[in-house]
């Protein structure tokens, strides 16, 4: 059996986009910690506007912070200097943030695609790793997706986007990169920046919370095993669905599924079409089972994604037939 969720302990529930008050969000780092924490999260990513923050006095035995940081690089009209018309934004995480190695490098801001990689390089040797954040709400032109190198990971659902702009998608971009010969870890964020209310957190009306995340797998919760697991795709990628398991039965050669309640379990290879597939018309499917020969004879890598009646998805990570 080779276990395609590659489990490594309980899932942990992640957020690994969101904003405080330091820029652009309406809650301060411990309001997004006791928000996200009341609510079943673990692990929450502090990803301010081009200031890289750590919060290692939020950790507790039940809640890790992760360091961070949302750059951009944009180009606008010169008409119109107020209004971005092309945008790249990418979070960076910090494993050692009290490592004085650990320097983040101020952007410059300029979109363009050889000054991108060059920034992604300069990061990653200082020891972050990196997400490419909603493109769908980007707008990167052409194939400048497929251009840009060093990649972990792509959001390819991005709440906030979604909630705001009706464009948080971004499994089409996602599916490009990994067809243009890049490997990238699938990845569902909320990119919060809702405010609370009152003294029983009440949102406001523009709740951006709660709707993407991560479900990692790991044992204890300290950042070692978040960042090792990480790296090894240990975790999927959810905006609700769950999947209890993904694997390969080396016996029968078939990929089995078993997961919570869904109208449709897909298996995608280097088609967005469906290389294998169950589908209903409500949520009454919580197990499949796939012969595995053809999509081995079509494909370089598979993955999963499975979505319910009112289109709430789960994403695993490619495998590679290596």
């Amino acid at each position: 059996m080779i276990d395609l969720l590659r489990k490594n302990g309980p899932f942990r529930k992640a957020n690994l986009h969101s904003h405080t008050t330091k820029t652009d969000g309406r809650m301060t780092a411990v309001e997004v910690k006791g928000w996200y924490k009341d609510h079943g999260y673990e692990i929450v990513a502090f990803t301010d506007h081009s200031l890289y923050s750590a919060y290692p006095e939020l950790k507790d035995e039940q809640f890790l912070p992760v360091a961070g940081v949302e750059t951009d690089f944009c180009s606008y009209d010169p008409d119109f200097p107020q209004k971005k018309t092309v945008s790249c934004h990418i979070n960076f995480w910090q494993e050692f943030p009290e490592s004085p190695l650990a320097i983040y490098v101020p952007e410059t801001h300029e979109y363009n695609v050889d000054h991108i990689n060059a920034y992604i390089k300069a990061m990653k040797k200082n020891g972050f790793y990196c997400c490419l954040n909603h493109p769908g709400w980007s707008m990167m032109p052409g194939n400048d997706i497929e251009h840009i190198d060093g990649l972990d990971a792509i959001e390819v659902y991005n709440h906030g986007a979604e909630w705001n702009n009706n464009c948080g998608n971004g499994n089409i971009e996602y599916a490009k990169y990994l067809n243009s010969g890049h490997r990238a870890w699938a990845l569902a964020a909320d990119d919060n920046h809702a405010g609370i209310g009152g003294k029983d957190i009440d949102l406001t009306h523009d709740d951006d919370t709660l709707g993407g995340w991560i479900e990692i797998s790991m044992p204890a919760l300290t950042s070692k095993n978040f960042f090792e697991a990480f790296r090894n795709g240990s975790f999927y990628a959810t905006q609700g669905p769950k999947i209890y398991d993904y694997y390969i039965d080396k016996d029968r050669d078939t990929i089995v599924v078993r997961c919570s309640p869904v109208k449709n379990i897909s298996i995608k290879g280097s088609h967005v079409g469906l290389a294998a597939h169950m589908n209903s018309n409500r949520n009454d499917i919580t197990f499949a089972e796939f012969p595995l020969a053809g999509i081995r004879k079509t494909n370089p890598y598979f993955r999963l994604e499975i979505w319910t009646a009112d289109m709430k998805r789960a994403f695993s990570q490619p495998y590679y037939f290596e």
